[in-house]
């Protein structure tokens, strides 16, 4: 039986699974590679702080915040041609004044990101 230690897993061997050609699991991947692509999808804790509610916030505070508006748009890039290898070059403040991409976008490169993750992709470029 394996033990998994949540609190401070094994790190991933990059050099062992990035950039080799290997597929990523859709069903049933290794907890290290699971564990791999979700840090890369965590809001990090300055760009938290930044850019969403205080947890403290009153109904009235909450009510009068403005939120990012949505897009509906139909046709966009599909996320498997948005991944790009090099580090995003954005400031987080941005992202306050963008519209939030397509639902169906979020969710098939949600889907892909362990791919683009292990094909070596260090970003998504916004629709």
């Amino acid at each position: 039986m394996d033990i998994i230690n949540l609190i401070n897993p094994v790190p991933l061997d990059e050099a062992k699974w990035v950039g080799q050609g290997k597929t990523y699991p859709t069903s049933n991947p290794p907890h290290k590679l699971i564990v791999y692509r979700d840090s890369h999808l965590e809001i990090p804790k300055d760009w938290a702080e930044l850019l969403l509610p205080k947890d403290n916030l009153t109904i009235r505070e909450l009510l009068a915040t403005p939120l990012v508006k949505g897009t509906y748009a139909l046709i966009f890039k599909p996320p498997e041609n948005s991944y790009h290898h090099l580090a995003p070059n954005q400031d987080a403040l941005c992202l306050k004044k963008r519209t939030l991409s397509p639902q169906s976008f979020v969710e098939a490169a949600l889907e892909g990101v362990g791919q683009a993750l292990l094909n070596g992709k260090k970003s998504v470029e916004d629709p």
